[in-house]
């Protein structure tokens, strides 16, 4: 499979009942059906384009049951969550699906469409607090490459009486739709730190399109297999951190043949190996995805790690998969 990323993505968390992050698929454009189909089509014909960018929401970590310390410098508290001014009740994840009760009455996914979020930011630096509310706008479901549905939701945020920001503005870059996803992420190690909660995704983002590619995150059982695990290695392959460290060595739009011993996605192209990927980056390397980073520790732009070339360990002629049992992931790139 062959794709594309952008340097940009978002994440926002709301842990215990309900959390949000996440980065986006697409460079820009409506996010209608037609688009959903063909970017279906794209992931079934095995090419991608990678991206550097975790997520892209603007602010990280909100916990319905408590607070949590993100990627911005305070946190937030989560105070209610209301759809046509009615308190949404009895918040869970079914699968990566938000379902909760209104007035009694049980709502799911795509029902939510036009609920607000209410949260308090609490500003570490300025000892401050104050109110920013999130908008869950137009709706839609994206399918992945395995068959499973995401449901996606333009977000917008707003502090009311600020300025600069008391007018709702996208939450996502240039206005992506973000995909909920079950569980939380920390924006800076970028480790799932837990399996409860929601997480916000923009599309285009790594942990967005690592899961639309067919990465699931959600499904524990595929073929006898955690599809977490595929997904934490395709945050790594995605923005080329050969080290683990979240150290892109990429750039936008550089087309990546990805596949997997899953045959989740398949090879579709006679490319050179880039490298085998695992849940901690990169198990093997042969030359690097863009020509100015080297694995010579003398080299000008040094990828940062030690990683062994990518040989035919067991001698039938091919360097793949079966060479490597630790990998689960594997790419192919024409260095650029």
């Amino acid at each position: 499979m062959i794709g594309r990323g952008i340097l940009r993505g978002g994440a926002l968390t709301l842990a215990a009942a309900l959390a949000v992050a996440g980065p986006t698929g697409c460079d820009d454009g409506d996010y209608d059906e037609q688009v959903v189909d063909e970017g279906r089509e794209l992931l079934e014909n095995g090419i991608h384009f990678n991206g550097i960018h975790f997520n892209g929401i603007h602010f990280n970590g909100i916990h319905f049951n408590g607070t949590w310390t993100g990627a911005v410098p305070g946190w937030l508290e989560f105070l209610g969550m209301y759809l046509n001014g009615v308190s949404v009740k009895n918040l869970k994840m079914n699968g990566n699906r938000i379902v909760g009760t209104v007035g009694g009455v049980y709502h799911s996914g795509k029902q939510f469409e036009g609920a607000i979020v209410d949260v308090d930011y609490i500003d570490m630096k300025e000892i401050a607090a104050y109110l920013v509310q999130f908008r869950l706008a137009s709706s839609s479901v994206i399918i992945t490459a395995i068959g499973t549905e995401l449901d996606a939701f333009t977000i917008y945020y707003r502090i009311p009486g600020s300025v600069e920001v008391g007018e709702w503005q996208p939450t996502c870059p240039d206005g992506a739709p973000a995909i909920t996803l079950k569980g939380q992420w920390d924006p800076v190690t970028w480790d799932r730190i837990s399996d409860e909660g929601v997480t916000l995704a923009c599309v285009g983002g790594i942990l967005a399109d690592c899961a639309i590619w067919g990465y699931d995150p959600a499904v524990q059982d595929y073929s006898g297999e955690d599809l977490a695990r595929y997904h934490d290695a395709c945050m790594r392959a995605k923005p080329a951190d050969y080290c683990g460290d979240r150290t892109p060595h990429t750039e936008d739009g550089t087309p990546v043949d990805f596949y997997d011993d899953l045959d989740i996605q398949e090879s579709e192209t006679s490319w050179e190996i880039e490298a085998m990927w695992g849940e901690n980056g990169a198990i093997c390397l042969n030359q690097p995805r863009k020509l100015e980073y080297t694995k010579d520790p003398m080299g000008d732009i040094y990828i940062g790690c030690e990683i062994p070339d990518c040989v035919d360990v067991d001698g039938d002629g091919d360097i793949d998969l079966d060479d490597y049992p630790d990998a689960l992931i594997g790419t192919k790139a024409q260095p650029s």
